[in-house]
């Protein structure tokens, strides 16, 4: 059954067809007052509104969950979409808006699980979470005004593969691309990794891009932000960024195809679990900078192909786990002889079922038995491992020794 709304209705209060059943719905341009949530749920495949918006707004809410409707013609004189507006709106597949529509409110067009491309080359204010979960959306055209991408806009939107960065871009707001499809990304000079109100670093910008190889970015880039790109199982190459000054919390947390970490000279603070189960990587060469003082706890937790490490004499401190799990890494030299462990059981020790076989310990023979038992390193006990101390020094000795 279809619904036509009489001539002379002035007002579709909040919620007004909500969950309604008609096959299709027309209203009349007499219709001058909407409220939020007007079609809500409704099942209708056509929704006819002639109204041209006074205040050019598109309720919030106005088609929420709509999801059998296919097609649908903005009202003339709209220049605005508000939030929500077409969330849930499973049966779009293809939408172009015209250019006289310059904002789109945030999770506008979420969950359109069928919508395959989209347009709106005018559009330059971009609510967050724009496109979330569209997981059918392989192409997407903005406007080049566009200045920010805001947070979480293409999350999840598995299917897109590219986007074209807009001309007058300047900010990449967090989870901008996490879950996507993209297989490449370059930055381009002048674009940021944007903010929280508190001031740190957006976060999770390209987390979860199973297809993402290669990132180039650029020289502004200093600090490479929490879980930047966790669980990036495809990417090999990073290059392009600036002098880097901090890997946060998790910031390659997964990436279990690459081979080096960046290079990291000037790098005062590496985040917990910052390269966790990168089982690939086999190049890392710690800072000498003299801020960096301290390896995190699961720092390179996980990380099979790394063989050898050098810990450079401005590392004080190894945390828990650092190394554990990390069969292939036979050999560890330490170049501070006073370093401590904050382990105090097995499990939490640096080298916890890590293939540690080897130690170059810059420090005396007394400080190398105080300091490799099994409770501060978490090496098996009755293992045996070689100790070369007093390394690079005139009290150089080794001896092998079992685990206590």
């Amino acid at each position: 059954m279809d619904l036509v709304l009489p001539n002379g209705l002035t007002t579709l209060a909040d919620n007004a067809l909500e969950s309604t059943s008609f096959a299709t719905i027309q209203v009349p341009a007499s219709v001058t007052s909407f409220g939020d949530s007007v079609f809500s749920g409704a099942l209708a495949t056509s929704i006819t509104l002639q109204n041209s918006f006074a205040d050019g707004v598109l309720p919030e809410y106005t088609f929420v969950n709509c999801k059998n409707m296919a097609e649908y013609v903005l009202p003339e004189g709209i220049t605005s979409i508000g939030t929500k507006a077409f969330s849930g709106c499973a049966a779009l597949t293809e939408v172009t808006l015209p250019t006289a529509v310059t904002e789109l409110g945030n999770n506008a067009f979420e969950k359109c699980t069928a919508m395959t491309s989209f347009s709106a080359l005018g559009a330059v204010t971009l609510g967050t979470n724009l496109f979330n979960g569209d997981a059918a959306l392989a192409s997407v055209a903005l406007s080049n005004d566009v200045e920010e991408l805001s947070s979480s806009i293409f999350f999840n939107c598995s299917a897109l593969e590219s986007f074209a960065l807009p001309t007058s871009l300047k900010t990449i707001g967090g989870a901008a691309f996490q879950g996507s499809g993209i297989t490449s990304f370059v930055m381009p000079e002048g674009v940021t990794f944007g903010q929280y109100a508190n001031g740190s670093p957006a976060t999770s910008i390209f987390e979860s891009c199973k297809k993402l190889v290669s990132v180039t970015l650029n020289s502004s880039v200093t600090i490479i932000p929490g879980t930047t790109f966790k669980n990036d199982i495809a990417l090999t190459t990073l290059t392009g960024y600036g002098t880097l000054t901090e890997i946060g919390n998790s910031a390659f947390y997964g990436a279990s195809a690459l081979e080096a970490a960046p290079t990291m000279t000037s790098v005062t603070k590496i985040g917990t679990s910052a390269f966790y189960n990168c089982s690939a990587l086999k190049d890392v060469t710690l800072p000498e900078a003299e801020g960096f003082t301290t390896l995190d706890n699961y720092t390179f937790c996980g990380c099979t192909s790394l063989a050898s490490i050098v810990l450079p004499a401005n590392v004080a401190k190894l945390g828990n786990n650092v190394f554990q799990n990390d069969t292939n890494l036979t050999e560890i030299t330490i170049m501070n002889p006073d370093i401590t462990f904050t382990a105090t059981r097995s499990y939490s020790g640096a080298f916890y079922s890590s293939g540690l076989t080897t130690v170059n310990f810059a420090g005396t023979k007394e400080q190398a038995e105080a300091l490799f038992t099994n409770a501060k390193t978490g090496l098996a006990k009755k293992n045996t491992i070689t100790i070369n101390y007093g390394y690079r020094t005139e009290a150089a000795g080794t001896e092998t020794w079992t685990i206590a």
